[in-house]
């Protein structure tokens, strides 16, 4: 069985409420946090609990965009703010070498 993860989350939503998921996203940015930090600071592997926060938080800001039903303004600022991630490169956009990094925005 396939499930429609936006049916799963608009369900979430309606079942908990606007505002505790609300508080939920910010509880879930703060465990991430945590997540990384302990990473930084190496003391031991983090790499799954890092992900798991990771995965937690998308599905959260996911939920927000819901919430706030604001796709297309996120989208727009997320473009904009990529576009000029680009003009901040010291060498120019593309100038380095490629790395293996996942496609996700």
């Amino acid at each position: 069985m396939k499930t429609n993860k936006r049916k799963v989350l608009r369900e979430a939503i309606e079942t908990y409420g606007r505002e505790r998921q609300i508080d939920k996203a910010i509880e879930e940015m703060s465990e991430l946090t945590k997540a990384l930090l302990k990473d930084r600071h190496g003391n031991g592997n983090h790499d799954t609990e890092v992900a798991e926060e990771i995965a937690d938080v998308l599905i959260m800001v996911e939920q927000l965009i819901m919430i706030y039903d604001n796709e297309e303004e996120v989208d727009k600022h997320t473009n904009r703010k990529i576009s000029r991630l680009t003009r901040r490169f010291p060498n120019g956009f593309g100038k380095l070498e490629e790395q293996e990094l996942p496609e996700r925005v």
